[in-house]
């Protein structure tokens, strides 16, 4: 399990989000050899995320979500 922080904006309030998340393990692609060899790339997915507000569970809209899926994607992982 891994944690960051973040700011969401939800209306004109910025709310600061402890985030809690777990990832599938990654597996890269291989593209060379022979065709019975090669496989596409599989995992690295957020698998689990829990988002917390002052130590509460706070839920999450479904756009909110997939902002910070992307943002664990562009800053956490890569």
């Amino acid at each position: 399990m891994y944690t960051t922080n973040c700011t969401i904006e939800r209306g004109d309030e910025q709310i600061e989000l402890e985030v809690n998340y777990s990832l599938t393990p990654y597996y890269p692609a291989r593209t060379y050899g022979a065709p019975e060899d090669c496989y596409p790339a599989e995992g690295g997915e957020v698998d689990e995320l829990t988002a917390y507000l002052e130590g509460e569970v706070f839920a999450l809209t479904p756009v909110e979500m997939r902002a910070l899926e992307r943002r664990i994607y562009q800053n956490d992982i890569w």
